[in-house]
Parts: structure tokens; C-alpha cells; sequence
């Protein structure tokens, strides 16, 4: 058994009631367990999708479509971080790693690139902020901030119009500088 699981375990039955050091009326009014259910949902997936052999499927169809190809470094910058910028709106920003991590060392061969540079563009894609739902914080943020989404919107959109404007283009042109395109 893995040392991991082990502490997971002990963690876990800290925190039960009336077996750990917790008071039941602590674990039924303060814990959020939520946001434990949200987490182990996400690892779920990823480790799913290895394990399934979806991500492998998925990486060929999804790679079909996004027509990688090499020495086409700044196209294939600018799909990846697209991709990995639209993905992070459709399953939020912790999830996108879970899904696109699988699917990296594909988009890599296709690119021609090693396999940390096509990690690093889902960095830029959970790195730009289009909804502001995709980040779990900002939403709990503006729930007690009582910010409305509109308000929030009026901001990130701008923001991400920006990013992708000035910051992709400086972050491609710094990644070509220090020869991450390999």
C-alpha cells in the first residue's frame, strides 16, 4: 500500500466525527466537503481517461481536427493555447489539465516539439481568464463580495481580449527566444 493513501486515509477519518478529533457540529455547519468532491472528480477524470484509453482516442480525433503539423511553430502555439483556453471554458480551469494532460504527448509529435512545451500551453490556456466561472475562487469571490456576473464579465472579457492580443504574441516570441520549440 502507498504512503499516500495511507496519510489519505488517516486525514480522513481525522476529520470523521466522532471518531477524529473533529466535533460533529464542526463537520455538519463549517466542513464544505464540496469542494473535496470537486477535486477528487477532476483527478477522477484524468486518471480515467489514461486508464480507459480515451485519451488516446480522444487525442486523435481532437489532433485530426487541429491539423498540428511541424515547423509551424507559431500556428501550432496559437491552436494549443486556443484550445487550451476554450477547454478551460467548457470545463473550468482545474479540469483542463485533467483533460488535455493525457492528450499532451500527442499534440507534442504532431507539433514537433518536446513534450514540455505542449504542457506549457495549457498554461496559457487556464492563465486567461474569458468567464469568470472558470476559476472556482473568483466565483466564491464574487458570491461574497455580491459582486453579479455582468459586472465581473465587464472585466474578463476586456482582460482576455488583451491577453490574447499582446500577451500570446509575447509569449510565443519568448518561447521561440529561449528555444522551448525545440
Amino acid at each position: 500500500m502507498q504512503p499516500g493513501w495511507v496519510a489519505l486515509g488517516a486525514g480522513l477519518a481525522a476529520t470523521l466525527p466522532r471518531i477524529g478529533g473533529m466535533p460533529v457540529a464542526v463537520s455538519n455547519e463549517r466542513v464544505r466537503f464540496g469542494v473535496f468532491f470537486y477535486i477528487a472528480a477532476v483527478l477522477g477524470m484524468g486518471a480515467t481517461m489514461s486508464a480507459t484509453g480515451l485519451s488516446e482516442a480522444l487525442g486523435a480525433v481532437v489532433q485530426g481536427a487541429l491539423d498540428l503539423k511541424p515547423q509551424q511553430d507559431g500556428l501550432n502555439f496559437l491552436v494549443l493555447s486556443l484550445l487550451a483556453t476554450f477547454t478551460a471554458v467548457l470545463v473550468t480551469n482545474p479540469g483542463q489539465p485533467a483533460l488535455l494532460a493525457p492528450l499532451a504527448g500527442q499534440f507534442a509529435e504532431a507539433a514537433g516539439w518536446p513534450l514540455k512545451a505542449a504542457l506549457m500551453t495549457m498554461a496559457v490556456g487556464f492563465t486567461t481568464l474569458l468567464l469568470p466561472y472558470q476559476v472556482p475562487p473568483v466565483v466564491v469571490g464574487l458570491q461574497v463580495a455580491g459582486i453579479k456576473l455582468r459586472t465581473a464579465l465587464r472585466l474578463t472579457v476586456p482582460l482576455a481580449a488583451v491577453s490574447f492580443v499582446t500577451l500570446l504574441p509575447l509569449d510565443y516570441l519568448w518561447w521561440r527566444l529561449i528555444g522551448y520549440f525545440g
